[in-house]
Formats: structure tokens, sequence, C-alpha cells
């Protein structure tokens, strides 16, 4: 079965989100001057959350997020349904983190309806019948 455009699209913008996202907190984690900014950012942030979360809760979890994006996006290309799990799993924890620790914000919003849409390109339609059948079949066509 040939995989929709859909999938392919998403894919490849977790990809390319993951990759982007990345590169920056690497370079905070390698150059002193920008780790500090980085932590002095959070701090600020963290003074009006309604659950501040630790420094290196943010900078982990950021972390673990964009290789996440990566992995699933490739794999979902691979027609691998547990990525597509994985892809949809990191939106909803994404969410709450957001939610739990900066209240309702437009940035919130935003992200809602970003991932609503994610979600509705992944789960139903053609997209539904690729992963069926990449999972009854070891390799794409």
């Amino acid at each position: 079965m040939k995989r929709p455009f859909r999938v392919t699209a998403v894919c490849w913008f977790a990809i390319l989100w993951g990759v982007l996202t990345l590169y920056p907190k690497f370079f905070a984690l390698l150059n002193a001057d920008a780790f500090e900014s980085l932590r002095a950012t959070l701090e600020l942030l963290n003074e009006h959350a309604l659950v501040p979360l630790p420094f290196y809760v943010h900078v982990g979890y950021s972390l673990l997020a964009s290789v996440a994006l990566v992995l699933s996006g490739w794999f979902m290309l691979k027609g691998r349904r547990w990525a597509r799990v994985l892809f949809l799993a990191w939106c909803a924890s994404s969410l709450l983190i957001s939610l739990a620790t900066y209240g309702f914000a437009v940035g919130l919003l935003i992200r809602f309806l970003t991932y609503s849409l994610l979600f509705w390109l992944l789960v139903y339609g053609a997209s539904t019948q690729f992963f069926a059948f990449c999972d009854e079949h070891a390799e794409l066509p």
C-alpha cells in the first residue's frame, strides 16, 4: 500500500521539528553563556508557573522530546504503528506539561489546535489503513 501524503507530511514535519529543536538544546548544554541564559529564562518562567518544574526536568524532557520526534517521524515513514503511538503520546504529554506549568494561555491553545490537526491526520482515513497494512506486512512495497 502506498503511504498517504498526510502521513508523509506529518512524518517530515516531526523529523524537521525534532532536528531544529535539538540543535539549540545541545548548543545551550555545550556553551556556558547559553546555558546560564537558558537557566535564567526558565527561572523567570517558573516564577509564574502553576507547577514549577526544576531546570533539569525542563532540559531533560525537551531533549527526550526532540529525540522522540525524530525517531517517531522516521519510523512512521516506515509504517511502524508504535512510532505513531509515540508521536501522539508526546503530543499529549506536551499539552499536559504546558497546562500544568503555565495554565490556560494562548500558546496552549495554539498547541492544542496544532496537535488536534496532527492527531486527525494520523488517526483518521487512509492513515489508519496504512499503519494497519504495514503491521500485517513487514516492509513497505
